[in-house]
């Protein structure tokens, strides 16, 4: 278990597991019209991937503007998801 997780192999297992989450919500908004759209689940589902990105970046020994660049990242999709949710009709 240490090797998986030091290696960042756990990570990456992880990563697969987002994939295919994303391809059955997909499927699943595709045939029966339910679960949330595309719209508002990617920008959550790419923050999330990129700060496991960051976490394996760090765990694995990589330079400091690695992580950087994945945090920065999921900021960035962590804004859009926010921006997706907001509702503007509200005051």
């Amino acid at each position: 278990m240490q090797q998986l997780v030091l290696s960042g192999q756990i990570i990456d297992l992880i990563l697969s597991l987002v994939a295919v989450e994303i391809v059955v919500l997909g499927i699943l908004q595709a045939r029966r019209r339910v679960g949330p759209g595309w719209r508002a689940m990617l920008p959550n589902l790419i923050a999330g991937a990129t700060l496991l990105l960051a976490v394996r970046a760090a765990i694995t020994g990589s330079a400091w503007p690695s992580i950087a660049a994945w945090l920065a990242a999921a900021g960035v999709a962590h804004v859009a998801d926010l921006w997706t949710r907001w509702d503007r009709k509200a005051h």
